[in-house]
């Protein structure tokens, strides 16, 4: 299982969209606006195509979070039901259609939380540097799935959440 971190869209309207999407059972990723850039059509690969190519090792079971959507500092993730396909989009703010590329996921598994949340632990990279990246503390998203689920973690004056789950992973 994998756990794959899509940074925001820019645009605060298309980020809604995205958001929407998510709730509705769909997680989108942009760069598709014309009907050739659907990873499907295998003949017709170019290096656009590359820049989205992963999205074909995205697989039912893994795990996909909006970081920064809805919201700066707010996260959406949900558990993927469906391998990479391809759509008619969204409609964009710029008038045409982006947002092609999705998977169907599990909307009982959605989960909305604060990346920088003291029930999250620090391990869990959601500070994105590039347009996707992997999280690779896998056994550490779960725990804080949980953690946030429950709202498990309490800071003692002082404490900060990096301290606590330090102390946590050593007990």
């Amino acid at each position: 299982m994998t756990i794959w971190a899509f940074n925001k869209v820019d645009d605060a309207d298309e980020r809604q969209l995205i958001y929407q999407s998510v709730k509705s059972g769909k997680s989108r990723f942009g760069w598709s606006q014309k009907d050739e850039h659907n990873l499907k059509l295998k003949d017709n690969w170019t290096d656009w195509h590359s820049r989205q190519l992963f999205l074909l090792q995205v697989k039912p079971g893994d795990w996909i979070i909006h970081i920064n959507t809805p919201t700066y500092g707010r996260c959406i993730a949900a558990q993927v039901l469906t391998e990479y396909d391809f759509d008619d989009g969204l409609q964009c703010s710029w008038g045409g259609a982006d947002f092609r590329h999705y998977f169907n996921v599990d909307v009982e598994t959605i989960v909305e939380f604060d990346r920088r949340d003291q029930n999250v632990l620090p391990s869990v990279n959601l500070n994105p540097r590039q347009r996707y990246h992997r999280i690779y503390a896998v056994d550490d998203f779960f725990k804080s799935i949980e953690n946030l689920k429950t709202n498990a973690v309490e800071l003692n004056d002082g404490e900060s959440k990096e301290e606590f789950h330090l102390k946590e992973k050593n007990r």
